[in-house]
């Protein structure tokens, strides 16, 4: 509207010349008129419906109870997402689900209902190959892993290594401990060409009895064993023996397997084993979040 004076004063020196052309003249003159009503308006402005006084025959819209009652929930549901934001910094997290309780057996209950806390990730063990591994197999041809001087193909190797983790929970320890496997094909049901890798999560709550021990049982020299022969990493045990260390506790139809017997055929023991990059770090954190669990749960240590 600031420019509405300047073409006021030009529509009436055009007005003025215009008597040369006296079918301009009512045409110039109309513009000249809406100029000046849209110059009123603005300065003048009509005020708005909800400011404007009512009269007293006036009355107002009476409202419904469930338009009143759905507006008094949507007001209540907002004050307590604010409240739920000011209580996190104001993130917007939408309310705090409730705890999931197992009264019949405490340690599977959870801080909130609708997840699992991770307390710490465990750097896992990496899968090396030894010294005499020169080169990797052809992808389209893995069975030449087997010879000394040929490692696996680079894409099993790289799955492999994706698919380990290990996760310290707030009630148990989870870790994937991945195999690798023939793919499905069409030579009797699998492929001779191809590999991938089958998953093996294992879950083990801390209040089951093997975690009666949770101990570093790296291999000696495992430096220089790995740097020869390859290896996995370090070596932890959770396990649980009875008779001074003597025997482990079996998994039926075995009822102990003595502590001598070779890993491969130590199959119905009640241990279990994982291989992790620093086993001293790794057996610190293990028991610590085990005996914390313990006590927040109020289960007797084992």
């Amino acid at each position: 509207f600031d420019v509405l004076p300047k073409s006021k004063l030009f529509l009436r020196s055009w007005i003025l010349d215009s008597f040369l052309f006296p079918g301009f003249q009512k045409n110039a003159t109309a513009c000249l008129d809406r100029i000046e009503m849209s110059q009123h308006r603005h300065r003048h402005p009509i005020p708005p419906l909800s400011c404007a006084k009512t009269t007293p025959n006036q009355s107002a819209r009476p409202r419904s109870v469930a338009t009143l009652s759905s507006r008094s929930s949507t007001l209540s549901s907002k004050s307590s997402t604010i409240s739920s934001k000011s209580s996190r910094g104001g993130v917007d997290e939408g309310p705090m689900p409730a705890p999931y309780i197992v009264e019949d057996r405490r340690m599977l209950s959870r801080v909130r209902g609708d997840g699992i806390k991770i307390v710490t990730v465990v750097p896992d063990g990496d899968l090396t190959p030894g010294c005499c591994a020169c080169c990797r197999a052809p992808d389209r041809c893995p069975s030449l892993s087997c010879l000394p001087c040929c490692d696996l193909p680079s894409y099993i190797v790289n799955q492999v290594r994706a698919s380990r983790y290990i996760y310290v929970r707030e009630n148990s320890l989870e870790w994937n401990e991945p195999r690798i496997r023939r793919a499905a094909g069409s030579c009797c049901g699998s492929s001779c060409c191809d590999l991938e890798v089958e998953d093996g999560a294992k879950v083990v709550y801390f209040d089951d009895s093997t975690f009666d021990v949770v101990r570093d049982s790296t291999r000696y020299c495992n430096e220089i064993k790995t740097f020869c022969f390859g290896g996995r990493g370090e070596k932890i045990e959770i396990e649980s023996k009875f008779c001074l260390g003597a025997c482990y506790r079996g998994r039926s139809p075995c009822l102990f397997v003595p502590a001598c017997t070779p890993t491969i055929c130590s199959s119905c023991a009640r241990k279990h084993v994982v291989y992790v990059e620093n086993a001293q770090a790794a057996v610190k954190i293990i028991v610590e979040a085990r005996n914390d669990a313990q006590e927040r749960m109020q289960i007797d240590r084992i």
